[in-house]
């Protein structure tokens, strides 16, 4: 990369100027919005919707990115129609996920001896936030650790050996002190990767991947007067105008200063991150509509027409589980075929015992079921199964019948809010919950029949890969490095 900027692109989001009359025609298009064939059985999803946003107007921490979203849907639907069925249901559900965490607690030799012809369609993907080795003072960040960050990505890359990575870019982060566009942080991290053929996912919007999501300047949050918590950004939203001034800015400077070969190596963008969540995440809870999501993958795409797009969506997101693959599908349909639906699969649900605390109608034995449910299981279990609000298998037909992939955005793989899995380990310390998150992914989420390759970005691989700096590995560590290591050599 040199370090000239280009000039800046116009800034409008609502006259994207592209390079060619191809990208304009492309922008010009109709967008006619793809309804899901199951979605006059949603016709009652208002009341719970209703309900659930009550209780969540009292959280402001990250439990409502899966507990709120999910399980208190979950067991709002269940546990209120009848006690006693939902007991035996959930019951069942929590028998079912024991029996398949368990088929994968064997050997990784033997593990990948039974599933061989699948694992070996996986592409290994890993999510890398440099921002994770920032020096703070208290919540104050005083400066960027880029020496460590860079160490991790090289034992990511060159020890464990995988060459798809997610950087997700932070608007905070690229700009300077005067307020201007300044690329000069993730410089360094970027030519990494380009000098070692790495390929890329640029996470590029308002929310960005990493906790809280959110990280718009300050001075430019401060200016906003219609952006309450919980708000959703739709293009006529103030932000918008200086949002895209910035996207303009990321991208010109990106394709000004990247040669033909570091480009080609960006191979997704990843426009915002999990747009349609139900409730929101974060501090500030901010969710986006299809047209904004689509605007800017429009814009991402007239810089980088070569690039695939991703949009994504969490496995436990069940009242708006729709809209991602819904805009995946329309734009397919309209002759763009570089779109990908990605999921985010958490197997286990951060903090889930104190939030259920305060859910009254829920007893006691059954939280703890329900904290261990894992979203997969709860839509293949009868009756649930035959419910489109659970199952994850109508969101693999509508894939098959609109012709797009799928694949896993996040696989949960390093330990989150405490939590444990059923061997009594955390995420990234269970060498059984590390496969049995694989063997999920390619019996559960992945068209196999439609698709070669299911692309899986594990959520994180630096746990992993800092316990190898330090020399510092567990038995099952070393059973997840082994695993690790197979997949990433498998496909580039």
């Amino acid at each position: 990369m040199s370090t000239e900027q280009g000039s800046v692109a116009p800034t409008n989001p609502h006259e994207i100027i592209s390079r060619g009359e191809a990208i304009r025609k492309l922008l010009g298009m109709s967008s006619n919005s793809i309804v899901l064939p199951s979605d006059s059985l949603y016709a009652q999803r208002g009341n719970i919707k209703d309900t659930i946003q009550r209780i969540l107007n009292t959280q402001s921490d990250r439990r409502i990115f899966l507990a709120g979203a999910g399980v208190t849907a979950a067991g709002a639907a269940l546990l209120l129609e009848s006690p006693i069925i939902a007991k035996h249901i959930l019951e069942s559900v929590d028998k079912k996920g024991e029996q398949l965490f368990n088929l994968c607690h064997v050997s990784p030799e033997e593990f990948f001896d039974q599933h061989e012809e699948k694992l070996k369609r996986i592409r290994l993907a890993t999510t890398f936030i440099p921002e994770d080795h920032d020096w703070k003072d208290g919540s104050q960040i005083t400066h960027h650790n880029s020496k460590a960050a860079l160490e991790e990505l090289e034992t990511i890359v060159e020890t464990l050996g995988i060459k798809n990575i997610r950087i997700g870019i932070r608007w905070e982060n690229a700009i300077g002190k005067d307020g201007k566009f300044d690329f000069s942080f993730y410089e360094p991290f970027l030519k990494y990767c380009f000098d070692h053929k790495v390929n890329l996912c640029l996470n590029i919007g308002l929310k960005t991947c990493g906790y809280p999501e959110l990280f718009i300047p300050d001075y430019i949050l401060n200016q906003q007067k219609d952006l309450p918590d919980g708000s959703t950004i739709t293009l006529d939203s103030q932000i918008v105008s200086p949002a895209f001034e910035y996207f303009h800015q990321l991208l010109n400077y990106l394709t000004s200063n990247c040669s033909e070969e570091e480009l080609a190596l960006i191979k997704t963008i990843q426009p915002e991150n999990e747009a349609f969540l139900f409730g929101g995440f974060g501090e500030k809870r901010l969710g986006m509509d299809q047209q904004y999501v689509k605007k800017l993958a429009q814009l991402c795409l007239a810089y980088l027409p070569k690039a695939r797009i991703i949009v994504t969506d969490n496995l436990w997101n069940l009242l708006d589980r729709d809209k991602a693959p819904g805009l995946v599908a329309e734009m397919t349909q309209n002759g763009d075929d570089r779109w990908d639906y990605g999921v985010n699969y958490y197997i286990a649900i951060p903090e889930i015992t104190e939030f259920l605390s305060g859910v009254p109608f829920i007893p006691k034995d059954d939280k703890l079921i329900l904290g261990r449910l894992d979203p997969l299981i709860l839509g293949m279990t009868p009756p649930l199964s035959s419910i489109p609000l659970f199952s994850f298998d109508r969101i693999r037909d509508f894939a098959r019948q609109n012709n797009f992939s799928i694949h896993v955005s996040e696989g949960q793989a390093e330990p989150f809010g405490g939590v444990l899995l059923r061997d009594g380990k955390e995420p990234g310390d269970s060498l059984t919950g590390y496969q049995y998150l694989f063997y999920m992914i390619t019996e559960h989420i992945a068209n196999f029949d439609q698709q070669q390759i299911i692309e899986v970005s594990t959520w994180k691989a630096s746990q992993l890969a800092k316990k190898m700096r330090g020399d510092d590995l567990t038995q099952d560590n070393r059973g997840m490095v082994y695993v690790t290591q197979r997949l990433a050599e498998q496909v580039a």
